[in-house]
C-alpha cells in the first residue's frame, strides 16, 4: 500500500504551483505515494492522476471563518490519515501538532515565507497591529517547531532567518518547473512590460505604474496580472491606471492559475520586478525571477546583488532604479534586450535539481 502525504494550507490554492505542480507532481509520478492536497480555493485546472484535491474556501475578511478554518482542514486530515504530513502555513501548525500528538505520524513545516519579517516590514496591518501579530507568530513557531521532524526552506536564507529551523532543513527553492510553451504566440506590435505574480506595494506595482508612463503609449504596455491580497492597494491601482490607456489589468482576490498568466506572454514580453527595497524581501530570489528566465523572457529588476548575478549569467536582462526617470540609454537597451537562456545551461534554475532532493527526503521518513 502506497504511503499517504497531505500537502495543507489555508493560504494557497489547491492547485499551487509549489505544492501541486512541484512537491505533488515530483512525489506522485514515482508510484509509491498517494497525494492529497488541502487548500483554500477551488480550480478549474485539470489535475493529475494520483492526486487528491480538497478545496476549502471560506471568507478570510469573516474572522470567524478564518478561525474555523484549520479545523475543517483537520477533519479532512483525519479522514484521510496521512504518514506524513506537510503543512505549509503557520496558520495550520497548532492542528497539525495535535494530529500528530494522537496519531504519531512524521510533520514537515514548508515555509515558503518568513512571515515575522513579513509582517513586521510590509505595511499591510497597522504599525502596532503588525508587531503584536509578528511575535504571535514567531513564538508559536518557536514552541511548535519542538514537534516537527523536519523543515522545507522555500529560500536559502531561511536558515540564517528562522533559527528554529536548527538543523532539521533541506532547502528546496521554488525555481523554474518547465511547462508546455509550443502554443503559437500572437505576434505583439507593443512591448509589453509584464508584472504577475503577487500584486502590492512592497513587490512595485505603483512604481511599475510610474514606470510605463515614461513610454510612448503607442509602442509599450503594462500588464498587471495576478492576486491582489490588499484592498485598499487594489482600489488604488485601479485609481491610478484609470486613466492611462496602455495599462492592462487582470486583477483578482485570489490567486490567478499559474497557466492564465503564462498564456498572457506575447512575442515581445518584458518581465518588471520592481521590488521595493525591504527587508522581507532583500535576501529573497522570487520564483517569478526564475520562471521569467526558464520561459525566455528578458527582465528589468530593481537593483539587488543576488539578482543582478542571476541575470548576468544568463544574459537575462537589466538592473535598473524604478524610482528615477529612465533615461534614453537605458530606453534604448530596453527595446534591444532579447535573452540568452534557450542556448545557455539553465541547471541552477530548473526545480529538477530540488526535485531530486525532496525524494531521498521523503525515502528518509517514510
Amino acid at each position: 500500500m502506497n504511503a499517504k502525504i497531505v500537502i495543507a494550507s489555508t493560504l494557497k490554492p489547491v492547485i499551487d504551483p509549489r505544492a501541486y505542480e512541484k512537491i505533488g507532481k515530483s512525489l506522485v509520478k514515482t508510484g509509491n505515494y498517494e497525494i492529497n492536497i488541502i487548500g483554500s480555493y477551488p480550480s478549474t485546472d485539470q489535475t493529475t492522476s494520483g492526486i487528491t484535491l480538497y478545496p476549502c474556501k471560506s471568507n478570510r475578511s469573516n474572522f470567524i471563518q478564518r478561525l474555523m478554518l484549520p479545523w475543517k482542514i483537520f477533519k479532512i486530515i483525519i479522514q484521510i490519515k496521512p504518514d506524513l504530513l506537510i503543512v505549509s502555513t503557520h496558520e495550520l501548525l497548532f492542528i497539525a501538532v495535535f494530529y500528530k500528538l494522537i496519531y504519531r505520524n512524521i510533520l514537515f513545516y514548508d515555509i515558503s515565507e518568513n512571515y515575522y519579517f513579513n509582517l513586521l516590514y510590509q505595511n499591510n496591518y497597522p504599525w502596532g497591529g503588525r508587531h503584536l501579530l509578528a511575535i504571535y507568530v514567531r513564538v508559536k513557531e518557536l514552541i511548535l517547531s519542538y514537534f516537527i521532524n523536519h523543515f522545507l526552506l522555500a529560500e536559502k536564507c531561511y536558515k540564517d532567518e528562522l533559527s528554529f529551523v536548527g538543523k532539521r532543513y533541506t532547502v528546496l527553492e521554488n525555481k523554474y518547473k518547465p511547462v508546455d510553451t509550443t502554443v503559437n504566440k500572437p505576434t505583439q506590435n507593443k512591448v509589453e512590460f509584464f508584472l504577475s505574480g503577487t500584486i502590492s506595494k512592497e513587490y512595485g506595482v505603483f512604481d511599475a505604474v510610474s514606470f510605463i508612463k515614461q513610454f510612448d503609449s503607442e509602442e509599450y504596455k503594462l500588464i498587471i496580472i495576478g492576486h491582489c491580497p490588499n484592498n485598499s492597494t487594489y482600489r488604488k491601482i485601479v485609481t491610478e491606471s484609470k486613466n492611462i490607456n496602455n495599462i492592462e489589468l487582470i486583477i483578482s482576490s485570489q490567486p490567478i492559475p499559474q497557466s492564465d498568466i503564462i498564456n498572457k506572454i506575447g512575442t515581445r514580453t518584458i518581465g518588471l520586478l520592481p521590488y521595493q527595497a525591504n527587508k522581507s524581501t532583500i535576501n529573497k530570489v522570487p520564483t517569478k525571477l526564475y520562471e521569467y528566465i526558464g520561459l525566455g523572457i528578458p527582465v528589468l529588476v530593481s537593483h539587488n546583488p543576488k539578482w543582478a548575478d542571476i541575470i548576468e549569467k544568463h544574459s537575462a536582462g537589466l538592473s535598473i532604479d524604478f524610482n528615477t526617470p529612465v533615461p534614453d540609454s537605458i530606453k534604448s537597451r530596453i527595446d534591444k534586450l532579447s535573452i540568452g537562456s534557450y542556448s545557455t545551461d539553465l541547471k541552477d534554475i530548473i526545480w529538477y535539481s530540488e526535485e531530486v532532493k525532496l525524494l531521498d527526503l521523503i525515502k528518509r521518513y517514510i
